[in-house]
């Protein structure tokens, strides 16, 4: 602190620390400020702000819970709640508060309703809890707002393949592969839409065509194994899925995607044991994945198939 620098000068000085990425000076001119003056909520907010991007999500629930927005025009940072409240409501997921988390993006899409930010967080928010068709119209409010923003694209798009809209999706994922043709989550979530769509041929034509294009690219391996275990779609095909299994990395990114396709291949092989270990490996790696995210696996959907290779493993092919 410089000697007669007022708290206005000092949190000026910390919110350009923030702004600049200087998260631990923020945070230390904050608690000079607070050090002054305990009650200066101004300093709560920079100094939380500041612990959320240095990962110590306790520490910046515990300043954020502080805050109470102000009235007075003194700092335009203030002025903006949703900002504060995806911080707040991340910091509190972080720290495994899910449903308090919850409550406070509900309160952002209240006080910022037209904000795509936050709509695109709380449609993600919804389709972690499950609510699929729900995650779809809030997303889709966003696309009203800014229709060419690719991050609202990819919002709604997700969206769309989770709540089975799957026509919607690719009209969707074609408008953002034109903003971003290069983008491989536009061209991993339309193998997606395909495949969940029952389409399994066109599923394999993308990602075939794009293996051509980089035979380095590991995820379009991912997706024909998922369709060559379908024993739904026309192209089931085990032995090729568990060749391509023989292929793979042994890491992936997310893991679980790695892991569960892994599992996919020795079950429809009948491998049970095997793939009973990948099942359990993925569900090790959910739980610290982004579950919004079009490449990562139901939980649900891992459970249900873990169930069943148990059974086989016990009872074998026909169960008792």
């Amino acid at each position: 602190m410089l000697e007669g620098e007022s708290k206005r000068v000092m949190g000026t000085r910390a919110a350009g620390e923030l702004a600049r990425g200087q998260f631990q000076r923020a945070a230390n001119i904050a608690s000079q400020i607070i050090e002054l003056d305990s009650d200066y909520r101004y300093a709560y907010y920079i100094r939380g702000t500041a612990y959320y991007m240095l990962k110590r999500p306790t520490d910046a629930v515990s300043d954020f819970e502080t805050v109470m927005f102000c009235e007075s025009d003194e700092f335009e940072l203030m002025k903006r709640p949703s900002s504060f409240l995806l911080y707040k409501a991340q910091a509190l997921e972080d720290c495994g508060r899910h449903v308090d988390s919850t409550l406070v993006l509900r309160d952002a899409v209240k006080a910022s309703p037209n904000s795509v930010e936050v709509l695109c967080t709380y449609s993600r928010r919804q389709m972690m809890d499950g609510y699929f068709d729900e995650a779809s119209v809030t997303a889709e409010r966003a696309m009203k707002l800014d229709s060419d923003n690719p991050v609202v694209i990819r919002a709604t798009a997700v969206s769309c393949v989770a709540s089975g809209q799957f026509s919607r999706a690719v009209e969707l994922i074609d408008k953002w592969l034109e903003l971003e043709p290069e983008s491989i989550g536009a061209h991993r979530l339309l193998c997606r839409a395909f495949l969940e769509a029952g389409d399994g041929a066109a599923a394999i034509e993308h990602a075939e065509r794009l293996l051509a294009l980089n035979e380095s690219v590991e995820w379009p391996k991912y997706e024909l194994i998922m369709v060559y275990t379908r024993n739904s779609d026309p192209a089931y095909d085990p032995a090729r899925a568990l060749k391509i299994v023989e292929e793979l990395p042994e890491t992936s990114d997310p893991p679980s995607i790695g892991w569960f396709v892994r599992g996919l291949a020795f079950a429809a092989n009948a491998d049970w044991e095997k793939a009973d270990e990948y099942l359990k490996k993925t569900q090790d790696c959910l739980d610290r994945e982004d579950r919004s995210d079009p490449s990562t696996i139901s939980i649900d959907a891992v459970g249900k198939l873990r169930r069943l290779v148990g059974r086989r493993k016990v009872f074998g092919d026909t169960e008792q």
